[in-house]
C-alpha cells in the first residue's frame, strides 16, 4: 500500500494517570466515527497496568530513555547557548539565573523515544500537565514528544484535563495548538499576556465534561446523544439545543414561551421531553404539543421528542429552557448545564446556574449568550480533522 493511500494518521498520547472509564469509552467511539482518519493510541511501556486497562483502545506502547548530563558547566555553557540574550523585564538576563541553581547541575537532559515507525502521521495529540498535579515522569514524556513534533514538523495539539487558567504557561506554550475544556481557560490563554501563541480551541461543553476530574455519571450516559441528534437534524456547528420539560398541565405556558424565541428560530433545535401519562382524551403528549405549536414550530430548524425519564438526554442541550423551576432545572443545575426559566407569578432571581426570570427580554438575552458561546466552540471531531488538513501551522521557534 502506497503512502498517499494510507488514511492520515494521528497519534494520540495517553499515560497512566491520564485515563479513566469514562475517557477510555470516550476515545474508543472518538476512533470508531473518524472514519477518515486512523487515530493510534500510545502508552509508555512501563505503564503496563494502565494499557491493561486501555486495552479495548489497541494501545501502541513505546519506550522513553532519558540521559542527563552530570557536568555542570557543560550544562551551563549548552544552557546559555539556547537562552542567549533573553531577559526578564528589568534587564536581568535570563542566563545569570542558572548560577542561583548550581549552574543547573542535573537538569538538563536529553530525552528519546523508542517505537517501531509509523507512516503518514499528520498530528499528535497528548494531556498537557501542570505543576500541581502531574509527576516529573509525565513531564518528562510530554516533554520527549513535543520535541519529537518539532523534529519532524507534525503538528502538536495538548489537551486540558487539569484547569490551564494558571500562572503556569510555560508548558502550554509549547504545543502549536491547546484544546481547551472550559471558557476561563479559553479566556485565560487567549490574553496576550499569557505567552501562549498556538492556536486556541474550546471543547463544547458535552466533550469538555469529559475532560475534567469531576465528571458525573450523567455525562457518561449522554456521551453519544449530542452526536446523534445533531447528526440525525443536521444541527449545524453555530447552532444550538434547547431542552424543553414541557408538561400538559402548562401547555399554554410553553406555547408562548416558543412564540417569544421565534427570533432565533433558525438557528435553534428544541428537545421537548414527553411523558406516556400526560395525555388529554385521546391526544398523547406528542399531539398535543404539536397541535399546540403548529404555527410556530416549523419556524425552528427543528424539534424532536424524548422520554422525560431519560433525563440523560438533556446533555445534548446547550440549556434547559422551562416555564417552571422542576426536576429537570434541577438535575441540569448538579451537572453544569445552564437553565433559564421564565415564571410570572416568581421574583427574578439568579443563582448559580440557574436563571429565573418574568422578562421575556432576558429570556432573549439568554439565548442570544448561548449563541455566541456556541460560535466559540469546536468539536474534537472537528479539531481533528483540521489538524489533519494543516489548517493552523505549527508555532514558531527561534
Amino acid at each position: 500500500m502506497s503512502a498517499k493511500s494510507i488514511k492520515p494518521r494521528l497519534v494520540w498520547v495517553l499515560q497512566n494517570n491520564q485515563i479513566s472509564p469514562i475517557i477510555i469509552d470516550y476515545l474508543k467511539k472518538l476512533k470508531q466515527g473518524m472514519t477518515q482518519i486512523d487515530i493510534i493510541y500510545m502508552m509508555p511501556f512501563q505503564d503496563d497496568k494502565a494499557r491493561e486497562m486501555a486495552k479495548e483502545l489497541e494501545p501502541v506502547a513505546f519506550k522513553v530513555s532519558q540521559h542527563t548530563e552530570p557536568r555542570s558547566m557543560e550544562n551551563y555553557l549548552k544552557k546559555r547557548e539556547q537562552i542567549q540574550d533573553a531577559e526578564f523585564e528589568g534587564g536581568l538576563k535570563v542566563w545569570r539565573t542558572l548560577l542561583a541553581d548550581d549552574l543547573g547541575e542535573g537538569v538538563l537532559s536529553n530525552i528519546k523515544l523508542h517505537f517501531d515507525p509509523i507512516k503518514n502521521v499528520r498530528g499528535i495529540v497528548l494531556q498537557i500537565p501542570t505543576p500541581l498535579g502531574s509527576s516529573t515522569g509525565e513531564e518528562f514524556v510530554f516533554y520527549a514528544w513535543v520535541k519529537l513534533a518539532r523534529e519532524t514538523n507534525i503538528f502538536c495539539a495538548g489537551y486540558e484535563l487539569l484547569p490551564l487558567s494558571t500562572r503556569w504557561n510555560l508548558i502550554p506554550s509549547m504545543v502549536d495548538g491547546i484544546i481547551t475544556s472550559s471558557d476561563i481557560s479559553r479566556s485565560s490563554l487567549s490574553d496576550p499576556t499569557s505567552g501562549v501563541g498556538g492556536q486556541i480551541w474550546q471543547l463544547p461543553r458535552n466533550e469538555g465534561k469529559i475532560f475534567t476530574p469531576s465528571v458525573t455519571g450523567m455525562w457518561h450516559h449522554g456521551m453519544e446523544t449530542a452526536y446523534i441528534v445533531r447528526s440525525k437534524y443536521d444541527i449545524q456547528p453555530d447552532m444550538i439545543i434547547l431542552y424543553l420539560p414541557h408538561n400538559v398541565a402548562m401547555s399554554y405556558e410553553y406555547r408562548r414561551l416558543i412564540e417569544e424565541m421565534k427570533e432565533f428560530a433558525p438557528r435553534i433545535h428544541l428537545m421537548f421531553t414527553i411523558g406516556k401519562d400526560q395525555i388529554r382524551g385521546t391526544h398523547t403528549h406528542e399531539e398535543i404539543i404539536k397541535t399546540m405549536g403548529h404555527d410556530v414550530l416549523h419556524l425552528f430548524h427543528s424539534f424532536s421528542f424524548h422520554d422525560l425519564n431519560a433525563g440523560w438526554e438533556m446533555t445534548a442541550a446547550n440549556a434547559v429552557i422551562a416555564c417552571a423551576h422542576c426536576f429537570s432545572t434541577r438535575v441540569a443545575e448538579a451537572n453544569g448545564i445552564p437553565s433559564c426559566v421564565y415564571d410570572d407569578f416568581v421574583p427574578p432571581i439568579q443563582s448559580g446556574m440557574v436563571t429565573i426570570t418574568n422578562d421575556y427580554d432576558i429570556l432573549r438575552q439568554f439565548i442570544r449568550a448561548l449563541i455566541e458561546e456556541q460560535e466559540q466552540v469546536t468539536s474534537m471531531a472537528e479539531i481533528l480533522h483540521d489538524i489533519v488538513r494543516n489548517k493552523y501551522p505549527k508555532i514558531e521557534v527561534d
